[in-house]
């Protein structure tokens, strides 16, 4: 895996496919077949992470495919996965019931990034063999984009894992983020079930905004991965979110990942001239999850693009009569929230006044005491972003420079 991971560096930071990077791809040719072997026969597990990773690994470098061996080892790790999918997606581990997001989306990145490099040297592989790997990556990317979908929460986040309940995990959401971008960038063709209203390209739009809406919850995180038994996995979130976000849209200088960025450029180490983990240690991980990050930077849109638009509620019309409806237009998303006649004073009379209120005329305007308006503040935000999938979560937003609440910004 950290072979893996490193090529990926390589690969974004403009590295040649020299000697140094094909005997990295060498090694994963010649190893991970021994990899996926169980503990007790030599290897180091049967778990769905190996083989992905060697796809992902190999696919970095489209010349990596002149070795006949590289095209073996795609075309074994994509019958392994073949082999071992469950409903939907795969397990960690081989025969483990569950299906891991987290491997999914590992899995979903992999293969379509294996898709692009087959269509780029189809004539060294040879029209045939590539003709029948395009198929097979084709068919099994549309599969495991379909079990990521069907794990989406209705507010466009991923649950930590596919048994839970409730809550969401912003490392999964990140992950299935760059994995449908993935497929997006390999040109794939994609169906969505019947149940899904929006294109993919709007689902994923929908998932960066609430996930860039949610920054408070990321921006410090590190997140632990209840999916790997047996191993502390930790996820930096910060760092995954940021390269999600941004892939998808959101402009890299948005207030809301203000912090984040901070967050990584404090992990740089000076003296071990590498990423360091929370804690301190120097990680091939840590420089993996952050060169991604910076590198979307470089490929954002300068103008912040759609999603970014989408971030700023635009326009706010009220209809009048009860049931009160507000609507808000915010980039290319509509959506009616319908409230009760007190929740539509309360919006209307902010959105009335751009510069904000502060709690004083707010309950004068609506008869309350000035102690209770944060609990009616909460209320309208409950509402309307229950009716809203969470993709407007807080409509109305206190400013402590000014001491008033306002209709929020973006």
């Amino acid at each position: 895996m950290n072979t893996s991971e490193v090529l990926q560096v390589f690969a974004l930071t403009g590295v040649p496919c020299d000697d140094r990077v094909m005997r990295a791809i060498r090694y994963i040719n010649n190893n991970v077949r021994d990899h996926t072997r169980l503990r007790q026969d030599g290897g180091r597990g049967r778990n769905a992470r190996f083989p992905i990773f060697a796809l992902s690994g190999i696919s970095q470098y489209a010349q990596s495919l002149v070795d006949p061996a590289s095209v073996d080892t795609i075309e074994w790790c994509m019958d392994w996965l073949e082999a071992n999918r469950v409903r939907d997606g795969w397990p960690e581990l081989q025969g483990g019931g569950d299906t891991s997001i987290h491997q999914t989306a590992n899995g979903l990145s992999a293969i379509s990034v294996t898709y692009r490099r087959i269509n780029e040297m189809t004539a060294t592989i040879g029209e045939a063999r590539a003709k029948r790997l395009r198929h097979q990556l084709a068919e099994i990317a549309q599969f495991a984009a379909k079990g990521l979908l069907r794990h989406r929460r209705p507010d466009g986040l991923w649950p930590p894992s596919t048994f839970a309940s409730h809550g969401a995990s912003p490392a999964k959401t990140a992950l299935s983020i760059l994995a449908l971008r993935s497929l997006q960038d390999a040109g794939l063709d994609f169906i969505l079930e019947p149940r899904l209203r929006e294109t993919l390209p709007q689902l994923v739009e929908q998932s960066a905004i609430r996930l860039t809406q949610d920054h408070s919850r990321w921006e410090h995180y590190v997140e632990s991965d209840p999916e790997v038994p047996g191993t502390v996995w930790q996820h930096p979130s910060y760092a995954m979110c940021l390269a999600a976000t941004c892939s998808a849209g959101v402009h890299p200088g948005h207030r809301s990942l203000s912090a984040a960025w901070r967050e990584l450029d404090k992990g740089w180490s000076n003296s071990a001239r590498m990423w360091v983990e929370p804690g301190g240690n120097a990680t091939i991980r840590a420089a993996f999850h952050a060169t991604r990050a910076y590198f979307q930077v470089r490929e954002a849109p300068l103008d912040g693009g759609a999603v970014e638009g989408a971030l700023k509620p635009l326009v706010f019309q009220s209809a009048l009569e009860p049931p009160s409806t507000v609507t808000i237009a915010t980039g290319g998303h509509r959506f009616e929230a319908h409230l009760s006649p007190k929740m539509f004073q309360l919006a209307e009379t902010l959105v009335n006044a751009p510069l904000g209120l502060q709690s004083r005329e707010v309950a004068s305007v609506l008869l309350i005491s000035q102690g209770g308006v944060s609990r009616y503040i909460g209320r309208l935000n409950d509402a309307i972003g229950e009716q809203t999938n969470s993709l407007v979560t807080k409509f109305v937003e206190f400013d402590q420079k000014s001491g008033r609440y306002r209709v929020a910004s973006g």
